[in-house]
């Protein structure tokens, strides 16, 4: 293929040569009958001016030639023509006795009989070069028209980096006219390829004669290009295409992949059938399992018998683009121990919001489970503190005279003792000023 897509322009001449003998016009029609006509009288003028050294031996060889020219320029017709004029004037001019229409000898009729099937030969040698040829340009004009249509630029370079040969889209990723860059030196053109790997690539495959295959960012406008280039006869080819958005794609899922793997929560990746195909760090952390334990097995493995249930209905809720945040569950670890994990359950989409996966992100939450266990129980605590103390404000039975109250269990107490062992309150004894003036009188 190489062989044949490196000279496509340079077979113009032969094309227009091989069709005007198939389907001549007028024109060449006269033309290829004004050939015979001239190869035939061409013969026989040199036959007449080798006469007194040929004299009768060959009579046809002459003619002969002229139908080799003949065949090999014009078609059928004119070769025809050239036959039947050799045969003429061969039998008329060269044949004993001299200028008669007779063959006189065997001889003369062998060489007659030599000369058709010579001629016949070569008309159909002629031939069959034209059907070759034919189907050479068929061909030639089908793979033309499929690197054309190819969404790959080509471009053939021959042992003198001239190009031969730039096809439609080469032409529109180099921002060149392919009639202004055919037959034109390749390093000329774009200088900017010197000294860079592209050059050092191309002169390795010329001189080594090995196909290569790389990527390499365009020293000018910094598009990243995907080259395969490869050698053939007369030069090399190069296959070349943008693949910038391709790169920028792989940047950006790297970029992702490392802040996935880099993330403390632990994020999975499910398929639509419901099996694990991503595993980072932090999930092999959470969860006590590789990534190899852990890819291709059903996520509901990690959940208890009598909770497994629910798993399904909720990624059917999932695969049908509902978003499932902060579902909090019990899941189980390697080992047998269980832990409290908020799960965050969402569909992964394309560009054009097909679902082709779920993203399922696990927060281990026990510790606030059991932060907020102890919370409640403190609340508890509180509350029937709480509650004893307002019991105080309730009727007391106390004594009139000495003060002390009567508990639950029909003890008499201090008011002191009684109040200490239901709230947080202690005491600290003195005289209020009514006392102190009543037992402390001030001197008159």
């Amino acid at each position: 293929m190489i062989d044949r897509i490196s000279n496509l322009r340079s077979y113009e001449s032969l094309s227009a040569a091989a069709l005007e003998q198939e389907s001549p016009s007028a024109g060449g029609r006269k033309q290829g009958f004004l050939l015979g006509v001239v190869a035939v009288l061409g013969a026989l003028l040199f036959r007449f001016a080798l006469d007194p050294l040929w004299g009768d031996r060959l009579p046809y060889g002459w003619f002969f030639l002229a139908v080799l020219v003949v065949a090999r320029f014009a078609g059928r017709g004119p070769q025809i023509l050239t036959v039947v004029a050799g045969l003429a004037l061969g039998k008329w001019f060269f044949i004993q006795p001299r200028y008669s229409l007779e063959i006189a000898h065997t001889v003369d009729q062998v060489n007659l009989v030599i000369f058709c099937i010579l001629s016949g030969l070569v008309m159909f040698i002629s031939a069959q070069a034209r059907r070759m040829v034919r189907q050479e340009l068929a061909a030639r004009e089908r793979i033309a028209g499929i690197l054309e249509c190819t969404t790959d630029a080509v471009c053939t370079l021959n042992r003198e980096w001239v190009v031969t040969y730039l096809n439609k889209p080469a032409s529109e990723l180099t921002k060149t006219d392919a009639a202004q860059v055919l037959r034109r030196e390749y390093w000329k053109l774009w200088p900017e390829m010197l000294r860079t790997r592209f050059e050092s690539e191309f002169r390795g495959v010329m001189k080594r004669r090995e196909t290569v295959h790389f990527e390499e960012c365009h020293p000018l406008d910094k598009r990243w290009i995907e080259v395969h280039a490869c050698p053939y006869d007369d030069g090399i080819a190069i296959f070349f295409r943008d693949v910038s958005l391709r790169k920028r794609a792989e940047a950006s899922r790297a970029q992702l992949a490392a802040i996935v793997e880099s993330s403390d929560d632990a994020i999975i990746g499910e398929s639509m059938e419901g099996l694990i195909v991503s595993w980072n760090a932090a999930a092999e952390k959470l969860y006590g399992l590789t990534a190899a334990e852990a890819i291709d097995r059903s996520f509901g493995m990690l959940f208890p018998i009598e909770e497994g249930h629910e798993l399904a209905p909720l990624l059917d809720r999932v695969r049908k683009g509902e978003r499932v945040n902060h579902l909090e569950t019990k899941q189980q670890t390697k080992g047998t121990s269980w832990i409290d994990v908020s799960l965050t359950v969402l569909p992964i989409q394309t560009t054009d919001l097909q679902i082709v996966g779920i993203s399922i992100t696990a927060q281990d939450i026990s510790k606030r489970k059991r932060e907020e266990a102890e919370r409640e129980k403190l609340i508890k605590q509180l509350q029937g503190a709480m509650a004893e103390v307002k019991s105080l404000t309730g009727l007391l039975p106390i004594c009139a005279q000495c003060k002390k109250i009567r508990d639950d269990k029909g003890s008499w107490k201090p008011i002191e003792t009684y109040i200490g062992e239901r709230s947080n309150a202690t005491f600290s004894h003195g005289l209020c000023p009514g006392c102190t003036e009543n037992f402390f009188p001030a001197p008159k």
